[in-house]
């Protein structure tokens, strides 16, 4: 499931975001920097403005920006929530 596509138009920006990344947890693959940058710029956030949002420190968010870690699920998840970007996935 690592095909790109361009799920969202959110505020003028056309983000390519993987469908693994928007999956629930079980199925979820962390999104690469170039992913959570567009989160950023969708949700209209600086890395900074990210981390004080999420109450952590700003190195933390620059490490996933640079590629040290993967962001966890759930901070991906609130970033998404304020890029506008839901989750997809099949329902049974």
């Amino acid at each position: 499931m690592s095909q790109m596509r361009k799920p969202y138009q959110v505020k003028g920006i056309a983000a390519e975001v993987r469908p693994d990344t928007l999956a629930p947890f079980a199925a979820w693959a962390a999104p690469t920097p170039g992913e959570i940058r567009a989160a950023l710029q969708a949700a209209g956030w600086t890395g900074e403005g990210c981390a004080k949002t999420l109450g952590i420190n700003p190195r933390t968010a620059r490490r996933w920006l640079g590629g040290e870690v993967d962001i966890p699920y759930a901070a991906w998840a609130v970033l998404c929530a304020a890029a506008g970007w839901g989750h997809i996935w099949e329902a049974d």
